[in-house]
């Protein structure tokens, strides 16, 4: 389970960012499966058990924000995976600065063995060029973008109140600019 340590922002601060990279790092084949609890209705019974043989991670976006009915349904779809030989790594993200079994999420917290506290990305400095050059090669796939050490000091200096969502914004700005080559600061908004 990954909740956010205290901040005044609580969303964009790289759960999703650091999941993949993570889990792409560890099983370079493996599947991620991303089921938006927001948007998760009580009639869509998410289908989880696809085994494949790959590695799987099941990510579970915004799980504070389920209603009480479909957080019920999904723990009816989580329970058959913790009996499977290779279960899937399950991942639930919590918009919210502590966990509170209180809440219909409370439910699904027998799935989680571990909490990790993931704080806003200005507190982050050291990580920022890491999720940078991640973002990157996701939005600009084929585009042959560097960035140069100098960028990574200037994004590493930034305070980042907009977290996660703010780099992006900056980097799809650089990549709009610049189709290929290395990044130097005068490229920057």
């Amino acid at each position: 389970l990954v909740v956010h340590a205290g901040c005044d922002r609580l969303t964009g601060v790289g759960k999703r960012t650091l999941l993949h990279e993570q889990f792409r790092r560890a099983h370079p084949q493996g599947r991620i499966t991303e089921i938006d609890c927001a948007s998760l209705m009580t009639d869509d019974a998410p289908v989880l058990d696809r085994r494949d043989g790959r590695p799987r991670a099941l990510f579970l976006r915004a799980l504070h924000l389920l209603g009480p009915v479909a957080a019920r349904q999904l723990d009816e779809a989580l329970r058959p995976l913790l009996v499977l030989p290779d279960p899937p790594l399950v991942v639930g993200c919590v918009d919210t600065p502590a966990v509170d079994a209180t809440r219909p999420y409370g439910l699904l917290l027998r799935h989680f063995h571990q909490i990790t506290r993931i704080p806003p990305l200005r507190y982050r400095h050291d990580e920022v060029g890491d999720i940078a050059w991640s973002i990157l090669r996701r939005i600009a796939p084929q585009r042959s973008l560097r960035l140069s050490l100098q960028v990574v000091r200037v994004l590493e200096g930034y305070a980042w109140p907009g977290n996660v969502s703010e780099l992006e914004d900056v980097l799809r700005y650089v990549v709009a600019r610049k189709p290929m080559g290395e990044v130097q600061p005068p490229d920057l908004p």
